[in-house]
């Protein structure tokens, strides 16, 4: 879930994804660029994630989805 919200991030380009597979476990590295200018939001929004609640972030996101398609529509 958060690789897809990083790359649905705004200025991020996804460059490169790696698997790694050792023995009993599959690890990902996955290596992204962000354009200058963006990095200030984007820590924000990694912040975000660290410390919000999966399930308020999510209602958060559909209610923010509703106000967009309310006002476009």
């Amino acid at each position: 879930m958060l690789l897809n919200l990083a790359i649905n991030h705004q200025n991020i380009r996804l460059n490169k994804i790696q698997l790694f597979w050792q023995h009993d476990h599959l690890s990902f590295l996955v290596a992204n660029s962000i354009q200058k200018d963006a990095v200030s939001s984007f820590q924000d929004y990694i912040e975000e994630l660290l410390i919000s609640e999966p399930q308020e972030m999510y209602i958060h996101q559909v209610e923010k989805n509703v106000e967009n398609d309310t006002e476009s529509g």
